[in-house]
């Protein structure tokens, strides 16, 4: 059986897109890039909300349950809360 130019073609495109798709799905941020974005949602809005940060920071994982308790509790004291302490807890991670 003889293969065609037109069957390696296809084949070679098929491995392409299975390839992009792949790429694509373990496509994540990493640690730095999730702390740096945090930070900024931080400053940027003057009461965080409590399950987005939670979220965030369970995505980049690693967080000892007491720090993020910290982060937490200062989040949820929401216009009371010390902007410049969240961030210095953050970075912490």
């Amino acid at each position: 059986m003889k293969i065609r130019r037109n069957q390696i073609i296809l084949i070679v495109a098929v491995i392409c897109v299975i390839g992009y798709i792949f790429m694509r799905r373990i496509e994540r941020y990493t640690t730095e890039e999730s702390k740096n974005d945090l930070i900024k949602y931080i400053r940027i809005h003057e009461v965080p909300d409590t399950v987005f940060v939670l979220k965030v920071i369970d995505s980049i994982g690693g967080v000892s349950d007491e720090l993020k308790t910290q982060i937490i509790d200062e989040v949820d004291k929401g216009d009371l809360g010390d902007q410049n302490k969240m961030i210095e807890l953050i970075k912490k991670i």
